[in-house]
């Protein structure tokens, strides 16, 4: 399977789901996880494809299920986000550059992140003692400014290259918006990567960062962090209605 092959399948799935036709798309999203040597997702999709037949045996015999469109919304969004990380797992097993890039930069785990806060907050504590800033102590000084742009190189490089933010990846991009360590710059490197990763993949905490950026007092991050939004909710306008908290801050953005 190349890429082009993959990309169909991905985009074949994703409008039988969306349109309700959720037992041919559960078929062919079966097919796509065995064609990209993903088996361990087949008992996932399995158990939605079981669930959903109960669904339909209930709907037949006349039972009412007051959370019946909660359950069917859950299995349209499950069933696309597997299908979205099929995809992602396929074009990382075709040798492609910004796979091989991830990889290098170990961005899927929350490693970096978990080390990055700590630092800092080991950082803000040694200035608070005025370590850092005493006379003559200039070479420290200069290795907490080197430090720092790594930050920054790196939380570009997971906005843009992550599939899925890790609970320390989401502290990590919200300490760099609100502290004043870092500029405006930094900030709108980090809404850039989030902008970018969000056209290269799906990803529903992306979007609720990006809206956090968007509340910036600085126009030149505000207006960066909008533009990412719309073009995202442009790619994924026919996923969103999947997403309550998603329509409530594209409904927000028309005010």
């Amino acid at each position: 399977m190349n890429r082009q092959e993959a990309e169909h399948l991905h985009r074949q799935i994703c409008t039988l789901i969306l349109t309700n036709q959720i037992g041919e798309g559960i078929d062919v999203l079966e097919k796509f996880v065995v064609a990209a040597r993903l088996t361990g997702k087949l008992d996932e999709v399995s158990e939605f494809k079981e669930i959903y037949r109960n669904m339909l045996n209930y709907t037949i015999k006349g039972i009412v299920d007051p959370k019946r469109d909660q359950i069917f919304m859950k299995i349209q969004r499950s069933l696309i986000e597997t299908c979205d990380f099929t995809l992602q797992f396929a074009l990382s097993n075709m040798g492609l550059h910004i796979d091989k890039l991830r990889r290098e930069l170990r961005l899927d785990d929350a490693h970096f992140s978990t080390e990055t806060l700590q630092h800092l907050d080991d950082l803000s504590f040694n200035e608070e003692l005025g370590i850092l800033f005493v006379e003559n102590n200039s070479e420290n000084v200069s290795e907490k400014e080197i430090y720092q742009k790594e930050i920054v190189r790196k939380s570009f490089y997971l906005g843009w290259l992550c599939d899925k933010l890790a609970e320390p990846d989401i502290e990590l991009l919200d300490r760099i918006f609100h502290s004043k360590r870092f500029s405006w710059i930094d900030r709108c490197l980090a809404v850039s990567g989030l902008s970018l990763g969000l056209q290269r993949h799906f990803e529903k905490e992306k979007f609720l960062v990006l809206n956090n950026y968007l509340e910036s007092d600085d126009p030149m991050i505000s207006q960066r962090a909008l533009v990412g939004l719309i073009i995202a909710f442009y790619i994924y306008d026919d996923r969103i209605s999947l997403y309550p908290d998603l329509e409530t801050i594209f409904n927000n953005l028309l005010k």
